[in-house]
């Protein structure tokens, strides 16, 4: 799972690694795992929709719907491991990241 990204400046080449990009977002690959299951995307744009979804408190909170609907669906589906994978990935984002304040006061 590791991509690299390549950027030029001038004459120097600076190359980030998939794991350079989820340790600046404070992300496990289980939990990038999860939003390339749910979105269905490549690695690279699931990091960028990450990267997009962590700004703001509206992204936040769609980035733990996003791990609830993965629960749902793998429990729905009669995959119990699986949804006890994504429930494991889920506590472990939301002590990094908390529902948002002034979202739970509504």
């Amino acid at each position: 799972m590791w991509l690299f990204y390549f950027y030029h400046f001038h004459e120097d080449t600076i190359m980030l690694s998939t794991r350079d990009c989820l340790d600046y977002l404070n992300l496990t690959e289980d939990e990038l795992a999860e939003v390339v299951k749910h979105e269905n995307l490549q690695v690279i744009m699931a990091i960028k929709k990450c990267s997009c979804l962590l700004d703001s408190p509206e992204g936040l909170l769609y980035l733990h719907t996003i791990f609830l609907n993965n629960f749902n669906n793998s429990y729905n589906s009669g995959d119990f491991v699986g949804a006890q994978k994504c429930m494991s990935t889920y506590q472990g984002f939301l002590e990094k990241y908390p529902f948002p304040n002034y979202l739970s006061s509504r």
